[in-house]
């Protein structure tokens, strides 16, 4: 089998991996000349000094920053299946899939899951492994890549690993002029054939809110009524309206032991994050992207035992930045912009009001 090539950033040269230590080396040397050199010169101290105690944390060694592997449960996929596919095909059967089927784009999200102790967390219950130090606290997801093996797909009921490596931090300015860090990693999935997915991510960090900054945010009211019509919001026909309950959110933070307070405790997102609610989490927006597209362009579908039917590998890549928060209740659409054309399709996540939360650009094998 040809050796897998994946892009370490958008526009910049590939580099092939296996999962060996010579390839983590390999990588390494590519990676050095990507971490930020120096910081902006309006950067402050404090911001430098927390970009730099993350990254030293890390050091370029070859090694990954943490591995794990794991068997890729049947049982756990349905669970995720049975949750996203009330919201957008394809629809699951009440049965496990079957050993050898294909994951579909988008739901290794829902493995290789965190292992820090409950002891560990941060106080708004986020993993910690690669957050960067006080005061740089408050996190969100931002955005990044995913390539996919069409040769080499990952199954379920086999042995998988997971790599992760830190790419970069940055200092960058929210539209406000507010400081916040930009941790980049770099996760390798793949199986004893090889590397599988490519999966780039970014998160951003900013210092807590001002104690008695403001009025609290009002909640959002749960919608009612005939959705907006999706061809107003520049969505090709067909597009999906979607809105997100306590109990979605708290299903799908138990399928990624995802603890983070912004997606489960309302008084939380509120007082400490500046939020008018939960949030919807964004990997969560990204998967029924994913499959909304999959669905419609490469015939993504589930039999009744549980088998999938379709071309699973005919989404090789997708870029994707998430541009606003989507709150609980609010109604939103997934669908395809009308003038995509071209070798790429983009798709959004849109609210009524016209507000895109989340953009991803996707290209077919």
């Amino acid at each position: 089998m040809q050796a897998l090539k994946f892009a370490t950033r958008p526009l910049t040269r590939s580099l092939v991996l296996k999962p060996s230590p010579s390839a983590a080396r390999c990588f390494s040397a590519g990676l050095a000349s990507m971490r930020s050199a120096h910081f902006p010169e309006w950067a402050s101290e404090e911001a430098v000094a927390s970009a730099q105690g993350l990254l030293a944390r890390f050091p370029l060694e070859g090694e990954p920053a943490a591995s794990q592997t794991q068997r890729l449960d049947a049982t756990h996929l349905f669970q995720q299946r049975l949750l996203l596919s009330d919201m957008v095909p394809p629809h699951a059967p009440l049965v496990d899939p079957a050993e050898g089927t294909p994951l579909l784009p988008g739901e290794h999200l829902c493995f290789f899951l965190p292992r820090a102790r409950s002891a560990d967390l941060g106080a708004d219950g986020s993993d910690r492994t690669f957050n960067p130090p006080a005061p740089f606290v408050r996190r969100m997801w931002a955005g990044g890549s995913m390539t996919w093996s069409r040769e080499n797909p990952l199954l379920v009921g086999e042995k998988a690993y997971e790599h992760t490596w830190v790419e970069d931090v940055q200092v960058k300015r929210t539209a406000k002029g507010d400081e916040m860090l930009v941790v980049w990693v770099r996760k390798e999935l793949g199986n004893e054939r090889g590397p599988s997915i490519e999966d780039r991510r970014s998160w951003l960090f900013q210092r807590p809110l001002q104690d008695g900054g403001g009025a609290l945010p009002r909640p959002v009211q749960s919608q009612h009524g005939e959705p907006a019509q999706s061809d107003k919001l520049g969505l090709a026909a067909g597009a999906t309206a979607v809105q997100q309950t306590p109990a979605t959110l708290f299903r799908y933070s138990a399928l990624t032991y995802n603890a983070h307070a912004i997606h489960l405790d309302a008084q939380w997102a509120r007082e400490r994050e500046g939020h008018p609610t939960t949030v919807v989490h964004g990997p969560m927006t990204l998967a029924l992207l994913l499959r909304k597209w999959g669905a419609e362009h490469a015939g993504w579908r589930i039999e009744h035992d549980g088998r999938l039917r379709g071309d699973a590998g005919k989404l090789a890549r997708v870029e994707y930045r998430a541009k606003r928060p989507l709150w609980t209740g609010e109604r939103y659409w997934l669908g395809k912009v009308e003038a995509s054309s071209g070798s790429t399709d983009t798709m959004l996540a849109v609210k009524e009001d016209g507000t895109v939360v989340m953009e991803a650009i996707i290209s077919p094998a």
